[in-house]
């Protein structure tokens, strides 16, 4: 219509939502010109392509910034060296934070709390946004479409800042899904490692990455005992473990690792042990 009125003096196209189009009428508007997706075939296309790779490729190995990348924030390199460690742990909070939700979420807010190198965090985000989107969907996440995809699931994005009293920096994501709400909150040890300083209301360390357990038990005498007995019946060594206690309560989360996979069968066993509420296996 805006075509037609003139409103639109007019129109290229290159892509189409179904390709190949088949009929469209846009075809017979001659102030339009569509071509089926080879619009860049031409040699100056080309010409110009080659020639924005290689600036893209050479100021990656002079400054170390990154552009157009799908797996890599676009941002320079100054930054990245800034904010590297929190893309990092982003990433992998919202990763875990997924698998704590067990289904589609409507909301996330993400808080930023205390000092950061940075006032734009909206990588961050892209970053936490990426590893959320992870574990549920089945074509390809990435930092260029995490932010895209997130709003076609109809999750609503919101961030934060706030002042931190306990830590340099501190990020909470939050999350609704289901009817309930769930939260991990992480921070940067040191430089640049990453570490989970607490799952939901539990005060609980974590290096974020790879396999781990998480097993949530009421605080009494035996439960630990329980747990370690049960695996060594089984050989199963634990190489990693820490107990978080929860806030203004009597139940405990424990987290380990353990130097073999621990088989489904021996997880059943753990989840029917007395002092145990729930028993889940994440991975990073």
């Amino acid at each position: 219509a805006a075509l037609r009125s003139g409103k639109v003096a007019g129109a290229a196209l290159d892509v189409f939502e179904k390709e190949p189009p088949g009929e469209c009428p846009l075809f017979a508007v001659d102030r339009v010109i569509c071509t089926p997706h080879l619009g860049a075939s031409t040699v100056e296309a080309q010409t110009n392509v080659a020639i924005q790779v290689s600036e893209q490729i050479l100021a990656y190995l002079k400054t170390g910034t990154i552009i157009n990348a799908v797996n890599v924030p676009a941002v320079s390199g100054e930054l990245l060296a800034k904010i590297g460690p929190l893309l990092t742990l982003g990433e992998r909070m919202g990763c875990l934070l997924a698998q704590l939700c067990r289904g589609p979420a409507s909301e996330i807010a993400i808080e930023y709390a205390g000092e950061f190198p940075e006032q734009d965090l909206s990588p961050v985000t892209t970053a936490i946004l990426k590893g959320f989107l992870t574990p549920m969907v089945q074509e390809t996440v990435n930092f260029v479409n995490a932010t895209v995809m997130a709003g076609e699931r109809g999750i609503k994005v919101s961030e934060a800042r706030a002042p931190s009293e306990e830590y340099v920096n501190l990020v909470t994501v939050r999350a609704r899904a289901n009817g309930a709400r769930h939260s991990v909150a992480g921070t940067i040890f040191g430089r640049k490692d990453p570490r989970v300083v607490k799952i939901e209301n539990f005060r609980l360390e974590l290096a974020p990455h790879g396999k781990f357990i998480v097993i949530h038990n009421h605080d009494k005498p035996g439960a630990i005992g329980s747990i370690g007995t049960l695996l060594g019946a089984h050989s199963v060594n634990i190489s990693q473990m820490r107990v978080g206690k929860q806030e203004d309560g009597d139940k405990t989360m424990i987290y380990f690792r353990t130097d073999n996979p621990i088989p489904e069968e021996v997880m059943e066993k753990l989840r029917r042990l007395p002092l145990i509420i729930d028993v889940m296996a994440f991975e990073l």
